[in-house]
């Protein structure tokens, strides 16, 4: 089966590791597509036709979801994100993987060999199957109960519950407790938010990370962004960046 491949992909390198992993997959490639936003992703798609598409979720002019509501998409999907909290919107769509970042190359063998099982039986449907497959590797997930800090000769052990909010800071990852005690940690707010239950924390931008028991007041803010009150002190304003605002309102149940 030659395939006819889009990948929807904002970041360059992104995109560059993408393909290679794709190449690398011991397919039958006839083509593969570039698109960097979602209205260049739409004018493609209405011009063309393909096998399979890889979307970015969070891109430089929204979430590609909206693909799906500005052009009729009629092929499946692997969504890519480095964002969990993302899954369950993704069962309205075509898709039949959802890959967190970095993705792995035996991740996406996996992916592709779903999608030509799919293929046989004639069916890109997410629903029952896909819905429970998603569900067990997302939701179902061994989340981290609880961490360590290093504090001198101590190790002090960091119950995930007591958590509010995780932030960077001068290329420091920190965690402020229930108790509004702040410690520095020795992972990166990548790491810390692979590890976290998307159902209690949100990634709010590039820098932080809130529970959602943290929550006070969320305000309206300017150029379609939210601002949260924060329960806990903290000196900075949390921003829901733009592109994440559609996602965190889908969180919170809005």
């Amino acid at each position: 089966m030659n395939l006819d491949i889009l990948i929807v992909e904002d970041e360059k390198l992104a995109f560059i590791r993408l393909k290679t992993l794709i190449e690398n997959a011991d397919l039958e490639i006839n083509s593969i597509s570039h698109a960097n936003s979602i209205s260049e992703a739409c004018e493609i798609i209405k011009n063309n036709d393909f096998s399979i598409g890889l979307f970015d979720i969070e891109l430089s002019d929204g979430l590609s979801f909206e693909i799906f509501n500005k052009t009729k998409v009629n092929f499946p999907v692997i969504f890519t994100t480095g964002y969990n909290q993302y899954v369950f919107e993704a069962f309205k769509y075509n898709s039949i993987q959802y890959l967190l970042k970095p993705v792995k190359q035996e991740e996406l063998n996996k992916a592709f060999d779903k999608f030509f099982e799919l293929n046989k039986l004639k069916t890109t449907e997410p629903i029952n199957t896909q819905i429970a497959d998603l569900y067990n590797n997302i939701v179902n997930k061994n989340f981290k109960k609880r961490f360590t800090v290093k504090i001198g000769e101590h190790i002090i052990i960091i119950d995930t519950n007591n958590i509010t909010l995780i932030y960077s800071f001068q290329k420091g990852t920190y965690i402020q407790m229930k108790n509004e005690k702040t410690y520095l940690l020795e992972k990166s707010l990548d790491k810390m938010h692979s590890q976290l239950n998307p159902e209690l924390f949100f990634r709010i931008n590039r820098k932080e990370i809130i529970c959602i028991e943290n929550i006070k007041d969320i305000i309206q803010y300017k150029n379609s962004r939210l601002k949260i009150i924060p329960k806990s002190n903290y000196d900075n304003e949390i921003i829901v960046s733009r592109e994440r605002v559609s996602a965190f309102k889908n969180w919170i149940g809005e």
